[in-house]
């Protein structure tokens, strides 16, 4: 593809979303865009009511659209260890949400139902089973991949409010969201790549004092609605909040996170994470994260550790600019025995910066620009001629780096 067609492609894409936005009724209600104050993650948000408690029942959406051109130009059109801006060269609607919640009388819920490339990839790990002839169905990610998270809840009137909560969650580490609008720039990092996207089983929250709230969550392990072992997951998590100044979150996972048969054994993982928001000014903000964890397991103890740290200028209402970089590194247990099979990468580790441009030109549209840099430790990423076809004889990985630049949209109501 030459230049001039790769700036075409992007005007294009400017263009149409621009067009978009400005037919959007200036008087929709729903969520709207805050370019001063970080947004909360996508599971976390409640809607209010003008009285200040929580809306009785709330509906809303959003669409995310995206052209990204890779730099190494891989013949199998992958950019690889993306998450969800994974397609090279093509136009792609990879995500299409609808989102209901509600909260009457202490009984709560969420439903939030979603089609498009981002629920394929969000499920890659899913456990799968097939049907029995005892009336039991097959188990896949087909079954479950329209569905982003649901759970029901009932506030135990102790205190503040004991909130029992009980179905499939977004997992809570880290400060980005699956929902684009949420975050400051379209790409994901590496850590929310890496960990785990959702959980199912029970979820007890409470709010000690005001800006202090601890989380107790007994689920089936990491992305697994079936679990894949005899074991379960515990997380304690707690949020915190300085006013509008600063937000923050640490977290204590533990479990065996590999299947029951796993050469590694009944290995317990630990994983520990704090991560916050920092909004220094109006104009001003950053964010960062440490996390890091352990497993022993039968070839030795595997280990791994990571960070980010992002800062976002908002330079008018409409317009802000972020950059972010990460790094994550995987130490795989290995001794005479054996060798223990990767908890997250190819290689020893793998990072990325980041730099991108937010125009918004109503409250519920959001256009992004961005460049992104990924470099790896070995060979992680696709380039040029691809060895593979990824069905009968698996890709092969040729490129320690990749270079891409995306063109995003977002709208939501």
């Amino acid at each position: 593809m030459t230049r001039d067609r790769i700036g075409a492609a992007l005007l294009a894409v400017l263009v149409s979303s621009a067009t978009a936005a400005a037919a959007q009724d200036d008087a929709a209600a729903g969520p709207t865009m805050d370019t001063t104050e970080p947004a909360a993650p996508a599971g976390d948000e409640t809607a209010s009511s003008s009285e200040g408690g929580p809306e009785p029942f709330t509906i809303g959406g959003w669409a995310e659209a995206y052209y990204a051109f890779n730099f190494n130009e891989p013949s199998n059109g992958i950019t690889d260890l993306r998450g969800f801006d994974n397609r090279h060269n093509s136009f792609n609607l990879s995500n299409v949400v609808l989102d209901a919640q509600w909260d009457w009388e202490g009984v709560n819920g969420r439903i939030t139902l979603q089609w498009g490339s981002t629920p394929a990839t969000y499920y890659l790990a899913e456990t799968a089973a097939p049907s029995l002839g005892t009336g039991v169905g097959a188990q896949s990610i087909e079954l479950w991949q329209f569905v982003q998270q649901a759970y029901v809840g009932y506030r135990v009137p102790i205190g503040t409010g004991l909130n029992v909560q009980a179905g499939l969650f977004l997992h809570p580490i880290g400060v980005e969201g699956m929902a684009v609008k949420d975050n400051w720039l379209y790409s994901r990092t590496n850590l929310f790549y890496g960990y785990p996207f959702y959980h199912t089983g029970f979820r007890v929250s409470y709010e000690v004092i005001p800006g202090l709230a601890l989380n107790l969550w007994l689920v089936n392990g990491w992305n697994t609605v079936l679990d894949n072992n005899d074991e379960k997951t515990v997380m304690l998590h707690a949020t915190f909040a300085l006013g509008e100044l600063f937000t923050g979150a640490f977290s204590y996972t533990t479990g065996v996170e590999r299947p029951e048969d796993a050469p590694e054994g009944r290995a317990w993982r630990h994983t520990f994470d704090l991560n916050g928001t920092l909004t220094a000014t109006e104009w001003l903000a950053f964010q960062g994260q440490v996390t890091g964890g352990f497993e022993p397991n039968a070839f030795g103890t595997s280990g791994y550790a990571a960070g980010m740290l992002a800062v976002r200028v908002s330079v008018i209402e409409w317009l802000s600019f972020a950059a972010r970089g990460d790094f994550f590194w995987e130490r795989v247990a290995s001794d005479a025995s054996g060798t223990a099979s990767p908890i997250f990468w190819p290689v020893e580790w793998v990072s990325s910066a980041t730099i991108g441009a937010d125009v918004h030109p109503h409250d519920h549209v959001s256009l992004r620009l961005e460049y992104r840099h990924d470099e790896a430790a070995g060979d992680a990423y696709f380039a040029g001629e691809v060895i593979g076809d990824g069905a009968t004889v698996p890709f092969v990985r040729n490129a320690a780096s990749q270079n891409t630049i995306t063109v995003g949209a977002t709208a939501w109501f």
